[in-house]
């Protein structure tokens, strides 16, 4: 396997990926340890145009948004609002890794 073989390999397999791993927390009885994400559509990308903006804290508020909107192993999306910060970083910082 060439060097560029390899290197397109890893690419693939990180944005493969679907999963954030964070430090175990409790909210409201359930305990997370991870969150299954999945990409954002077309139409909500468009629909939170901060993201993309030069904007810092527009663009971490938009991402948020749209990592609220792609966790897929929350059962009440309100419980985010609880989250520790570093849950929602993690979740959002995945989304805007993988639509950049």
């Amino acid at each position: 396997m060439t060097e560029q073989e390899k290197i397109l390999k890893e690419y693939q397999d990180e944005f493969a990926k679907t999963t954030v791993d964070v430090v175990p927390f409790e909210i409201n009885g359930t305990t997370y340890d991870h969150f299954d994400m999945r990409y954002p559509s077309y139409s909500e990308l468009m629909a939170h145009p901060d993201m993309l903006g030069d904007n810092q804290t527009k663009s971490l508020a938009a991402s948020v948004k749209l990592a609220k909107l792609c966790v897929q192993n929350v059962d009440k999306k309100s419980d985010i609002d609880a989250f520790p910060s570093y849950a929602v970083l993690a979740m959002a910082g995945w989304v805007g890794k993988h639509i950049a």
